[in-house]
């Protein structure tokens, strides 16, 4: 298990707009998340699992991230060596390892090297029906 691409993020300073034009356009649904403010995407893949999170990038001061982003986000197996690979490789790291809000999976924020957004994230969490890890 790892380094495959697992789910994306969507972060958004109005997320009731964002979850308004996901759900006209594609049918998405929006649950209440791990953590607040996060909202699980179910998109209507044939699997049934929650495959995207939608952030209310707004309520965090001194947020390190864009206020409004989307991101694909690649489970590893060790979210602080990732890191420093990333580093050594050119990248950069945006948000270091950290706990999610509920402490179900580490995760951290980077740039490759032509500046592109991605995540990481490691959770001992197996995909279910409905769930997003």
């Amino acid at each position: 298990m790892g380094n495959e691409v697992a789910f994306f993020e969507i972060g958004s300073d109005d997320p009731e707009a964002l979850e308004r034009f996901y759900g006209d356009v594609f049918g998405w649904t929006f649950t209440a998340g791990h953590g607040n403010p996060y909202s699980i995407i179910q998109t209507k893949g044939e699997n049934g699992l929650a495959l995207g999170g939608l952030w209310d990038s707004k309520v965090e001061e001194n947020n390190p991230l864009p206020a409004n982003y989307a991101v694909c986000v690649i489970r590893v197996e060790d979210v602080a060596k990732t890191c420093e690979n990333v580093s050594a490789a050119g990248g950069t790291v945006i948000v270091p390892p950290m706990p999610s809000d509920d402490g179900a999976a580490i995760f951290a924020h980077l740039r490759d090297p032509s500046g592109n957004h991605i995540a990481v994230f490691h959770s001992e969490f197996t995909y279910e029906k409905g769930e997003l890890f």
